[in-house]
């Protein structure tokens, strides 16, 4: 009995280790908005904001989720000199967002999302 106790406990201290050694390695990404139309008209996915982004050191990837119907939108990854790096369109009706590679260099980094009805800039900084 005392084996089986030991080893469940084993079990379980093993299992909140990996929880911990694993831990989410993420930044979250702050959009400013210049709405060019009635924002309140647009079908929304979600109460949340209308553009989430976060860089996911994990996974290698800047995620961006669009939470509202915005139009097609141009996503554009530009570095601190002003260079686009990066530029993917989502067609909001049909994609709920896109993904980015991170830059390999470290710095100082902005996201611009243009649509038809808004534009969102997006700072972060990878280390």
């Amino acid at each position: 009995m005392k084996k089986i106790i030991l080893l469940v406990a084993t079990i379980f201290a093993l299992d909140q280790a990996n929880a911990i050694c694993f831990q989410d390695k993420a930044d979250d990404i702050r959009f400013d908005d210049m709405v060019k139309e009635d924002l309140d008209n647009l079908r929304s996915r979600s109460i949340g904001p209308i553009v989430e982004g976060r860089v996911d050191y994990d996974m290698g990837q800047i995620e961006i989720a669009i939470n509202t119907y915005i139009g097609v939108a141009t996503i554009t990854l530009v570095d601190s000199m002003g260079a686009a790096l990066s530029t993917i369109n989502c067609d909001t009706e049909t994609e709920w967002g896109a993904y980015l590679p991170i830059p390999a260099c470290a710095g100082a980094y902005t996201l611009k999302i243009d649509s038809p009805v808004a534009e969102f800039t997006g700072s972060f900084i990878v280390d």
